[in-house]
């Protein structure tokens, strides 16, 4: 008895229903083991972030997404400090990367948090600004830069249930704070 040709496909469909076509030139070749999958496969799904195919499971959701305030900054995360003796003009360009950050309690997939906000949350960006500014002969002028920020608020939700809320924070710039000191 000569063996015939077995083929078996699989085809997801965007409703992330699972079918297996098998095709045989004689179905009596085929042994009882083979099982024909029409089930619903409710733990995947699916999400494009920066162009990359990403696969993570559907039991999380982030919900109740908004914007906290406009331009925050983490005052311990210093990227630059320069002093300036005066009289002097200052023009003075700062160019830094400033890298996204995020904050949550449980484990959740990084592409589907960036995907729900809309930015990346551990990518970070270079961002310049010119600092202008007159230091007058009586004093010393300290200039600290830090990442600006877009702070943003969110809740998650693992299988409809609240886990937690979670805080992330998109670069948007940079913030100049100048500190000024008498020489006297």
């Amino acid at each position: 008895m000569t063996k015939k040709p077995l083929f078996i496909f699989t085809f997801l469909f965007s409703s992330f229903l699972m079918f297996n076509i098998i095709f045989a030139s004689d179905l009596s070749d085929l042994n009882e083991s083979i099982i024909i999958n029409n089930s619903i496969n409710n733990d995947v799904s699916f999400d494009s972030v920066d162009g990359c195919l990403s696969i993570f499971s559907s039991k999380w959701k982030v919900d109740n997404i908004s914007k906290l305030e406009d331009n925050f900054h983490f005052s311990d995360k210093i990227l630059a400090s320069d002093w300036f003796d005066g009289p002097c003009d200052v023009i003075e360009e700062y160019k830094e990367k400033v890298d996204a950050t995020f904050n949550v309690s449980v484990n959740i997939n990084v592409n589907l948090l960036s995907s729900e906000l809309g930015f990346s949350v551990v990518k970070g960006s270079e961002k310049t600004r010119t600092l202008i500014t007159k230091v007058n002969d009586k004093e010393k002028l300290n200039v600290k830069v830090f990442g600006n920020y877009e702070k943003y608020g969110y809740s998650v939700y693992e299988n409809g249930n609240y886990k937690c809320d979670g805080f992330a924070y998109k670069p948007v710039g940079l913030v100049f704070k100048q500190y000024r000191f008498s020489k006297e």
